[in-house]
């Protein structure tokens, strides 16, 4: 089971890089702490060491030219939505 969960995180992992990896303009990846209100402590998505995993192996597939940002927050969260907006203006102001 665990080497079937692995290389499904590896299959995603690639499938998401190998896309952003085409892109013709410039791209980053914001990676909130959470995603939704149902993968916190407790809740029925809540599996910190499956997220980290993805990440980890997201990094590992991506070209030097994709920024990952790491934001502490979750999706749904203003701050969340700031950095979003200073990424995106730092992008298309390039």
């Amino acid at each position: 089971m665990k080497n079937s969960q692995n290389h499904q995180e590896w299959e995603g992992s690639c499938a998401i890089a190998n896309k952003l990896n085409r892109a013709q303009a410039p791209v980053g990846v914001l990676w909130p702490g959470g995603h939704l209100t149902v993968d916190s402590p407790g809740k029925p998505f809540w599996d910190p060491k499956a997220d980290r995993a993805l990440l980890t192996s997201l990094k590992k597939y991506l070209d030097v030219n994709v920024v990952v940002i790491e934001i502490d927050r979750y999706l749904n969260e203003p701050e969340f939505a700031g950095v979003v907006f200073e990424e995106f203006m730092r992008i298309s102001t390039g």
